[in-house]
């Protein structure tokens, strides 16, 4: 099979993405990357790779469409991939779709979807025709309509997924090539004309949001003279190289490198930030200047004794806001970290904003936030949770609060967080609908329904692309007014070096000989999470070595009558729920959670963050987070013959190892920092 890879200029630094779908793609087949050239020569860093370049010379319009026919007849593999939105990839990828009846993927890298045709007669044609956003970019919304066409779409972030669809392809680099060590900073000193000064280096294509002139003012203002500021990738003769020349007289200045020469350069560096840029003004850039020079304190001594990079971390924080969180009570000690416990702990640590919880009288003192205690009636479940809604609006209305999230079903919200799904979906998961009926669940789902069509609440937050998707299929609530943000998990908590800690002294206190192969299903709800299956699971699996442990709240007499009937009753241990959960899964080979329905289970990021392969299900949103054979393996169903088959195939997977591996990779976007930010950015846009 060939595959042509579609590139909208192949001397420019978009040929980076290409070349590397082009590389992902090499083990498939032939593989070739085609694109109209605005140079003599494809992109310097990706010229002496192995992929195979074909380039057009680009021409300007009208003539740019005589080179798209042209393209469309170099495109001649089986199989088209356009890189980007722009008319030299996407544009000719359409025309092999709809008139050479190709299949086309689309790989979306940049939010900014469009076909750039902003200045001239086209530009102003593009805006006069798109009547939704005036302002917006002139043909952003014929861009993203076409999009439909393509057979398939991958994104290369979460964020761009959560616009988009499709499959994550991140932006990857060959993790043999780039181990520490393996490049030579000799010779990358020598090509800067450093010796032995300390370097801070600027890696990439410059552009104005990455901050390169907040960079080298914070390195300028350190007043010291042993500290140099290196930029690779922008050439000492250019307008930009001389400019930044003037200003930072002690720069140094490398053209663009091949990707092969990068490792050699990093290794060259002591300190390699990313400050990138926030839209506001010059004050706002002093402070980053500030903030950079502070980050950069380096210490005098040993080139490689510096403070771990932060500088870009904190993104665009925006004014401060008064922000309240309505939620139930939780506690930060004992062991029991909430979803929304480690979700405060980081915007405490964060800062810049101040923080209400508003919750009832069980909730202990949190630090950093203030905690409005409200007095509900305890029972009956529907009296509890109407006196809930009804305090917390009187408590919302009762102060000015710039923007108001509600991880609790209320009467007044701007944002709601829908970490528990959808009540209807759940009752019709578990085949409960007449349970409608009841009082309480006639409440939840009244409450429910004002919140998903916003009468209620002005914004939703879905803890996963599966949440999202339920929403709108069942209330039909805008795409545009439902934003995905997953939950983070605390990856120094939950590690893979527990298992050298704690993994024979757990294993040993529950029963366990080290040649078990130990299953370990963690959590409450066992219906909802599939027990059952699971233990009919465990009974087809056959293998001696395998040992099911079950550590939750609920009736266990049912289950342990069916382990009992099908055989396995001396496989199973039995636990209660334990604060140090973290050594269960130091104890475990695979964590199974093959749910019913599950919104997005913390077990699936505590498992993989701890680096246990998951077995789950795709009722459950954390299936997102599992990629099957490589960090876990995800069933259709949740039935016994399915997930017998999963965990088979992680028993008899061969390399334990690479798969621990795996699952711990899987777990590392999810920080409660990366959570953090999304909701920041999401209140900023809707602060009162």
């Amino acid at each position: 099979m060939k595959t042509s890879v579609l590139c909208f200029d192949l001397s420019d630094n978009a040929a980076g993405r290409a070349d590397l779908l082009a590389r992902l793609l090499a083990p498939l087949g032939e593989v070739e990357v085609v694109g109209p050239r605005s140079g003599p020569a494809p992109w310097m860093p990706v010229a002496g790779g192995p992929v195979r370049y074909t380039g057009v010379p680009e021409r300007r319009m009208p003539g740019f469409l005589m080179t798209m026919v042209e393209l469309s007849r170099r495109a001649d593999g089986d199989l088209v991939y356009a890189s980007k939105t722009r008319l030299g990839s996407a544009g000719v990828g359409y025309l092999k779709r709809v008139l050479g009846r190709r299949p086309l993927l689309l790989d979306i890298d940049d939010w900014e979807t469009g076909f750039y045709l902003r200045s001239g007669p086209t530009g102003t044609l593009g805006r006069a025709v798109n009547f939704g956003n005036p302002k917006g970019l002139p043909w952003t919304w014929l861009a993203e309509r076409l999009t439909g066409l393509a057979s398939g779409i991958t994104v290369a972030s979460r964020f761009l997924q959560q616009r988009f669809g499709g499959v994550l392809v991140p932006h990857v680099r060959d993790t043999d090539a780039w181990k520490p060590g393996s490049g030579s900073p000799v010779e990358a000193r020598r090509r800067l004309g450093i010796a032995d000064e300390r370097v801070v280096m600027f890696l990439g294509t410059p552009r104005g949001y990455k901050g390169l002139d907040d960079l080298g003012a914070a390195v300028t203002g350190l007043g010291r003279k042993e500290v140099r500021l290196a930029v690779v990738g922008t050439l000492p003769e250019s307008v930009l190289g001389r400019d930044l020349a003037r200003r930072f007289p002690s720069i140094c200045l490398a053209p663009p490198i091949a990707f092969e020469e990068i490792p050699s350069f990093l290794s060259a560096a002591d300190h390699c930030p990313t400050p990138r840029r926030s839209r506001r003004g010059g004050g706002a850039r002093a402070a980053r200047s500030r903030a950079l020079r502070r980050a950069l304190q380096l210490r005098r001594g040993s080139p490689r004794s510096l403070p771990p990079d932060r500088a870009g971390d904190g993104g665009d924080a925006g004014p401060p806001m008064k922000i309240a969180l309505i939620c139930r009570p939780f506690s930060f000690h004992g062991g029991v970290e909430t979803a929304t416990a480690g979700l405060l702990s980081a915007l405490v640590r964060r800062g810049g904003h101040d923080v209400h919880l508003i919750t009832t009288r069980a909730q202990p003192k949190v630090d950093g936030i203030t905690v409005h205690r409200l007095p509900i009636l305890g029972s009956p479940s529907v009296l509890r949770q109407l006196s809930f809604a009804l305090q917390a609006r009187r408590a919302v209305r009762s102060s000015r609060y710039d923007v108001v999230q509600s991880h609790e079903r209320c009467l007044v919200q701007d944002v709601y967080r829908a970490g528990e799904g959808s009540h209807r979906a759940y009752l019709d998961a578990m085949g409960r609908t007449r349970l409608q009926v009841n009082p309480h669940h006639r409440l939840l789902l009244w409450l429910e329904r004002r919140i998903f069509t916003l009468e209620s609440a002005r914004h939703v937050v879905a803890i996963s692309g599966q949440g999202k998707e339920e929403i709108h299929r069942l209330y039909k609530t805008p795409a545009r007014a439902v934003t995905t943000v997953y939950n983070g998990v605390d990856l120094d908590r939950f590690h893979p070096d527990n298992r050298g800690r704690w993994r024979s002294e757990t294993r040993a206190a529950l029963g366990f000989s080290a040649e078990a192969w130990l299953v370990a299903f963690i959590g409450s709800g066992f219906e909802r999470k599939g027990l059952g299956p699971l233990i009919e699971g465990l009974a087809r699996l056959g293998d001696r070595r395998a040992r099911l442990l079950v550590a939750g709240r609920g009736r266990t007499e049912p289950y342990r009558l069916l382990a009992e009937r099908l055989g396995v009753s001396d496989s199973v241990t039995w636990s209660a729920p334990r604060p140090d959960v973290e050594r269960l899964y130091a104890a475990a080979d695979v964590v199974a959670l093959p749910a019913l329905y599950e919104p997005f289970g913390n077990v699936h990021l505590e498992a993989l963050a701890s680096g246990v392969p998951v077995l789950t299900s795709r009722g459950a949103g954390g299936a997102e987070a599992v990629v099957p054979g490589e960090s876990g393996a995800v069933v259709d169903k949740p039935e016994a013959a399915a997930i017998a088959g999963g965990l088979d195939a992680l028993l008899h997977h061969g390399d334990a190892r690479k798969l621990s591996a795996g699952a711990r990779a899987a777990a590392l976007p999810f920080t409660f920092e990366a959570q953090v930010e999304r909701l920041v950015s999401l209140w900023q846009s809707l602060r009162r």
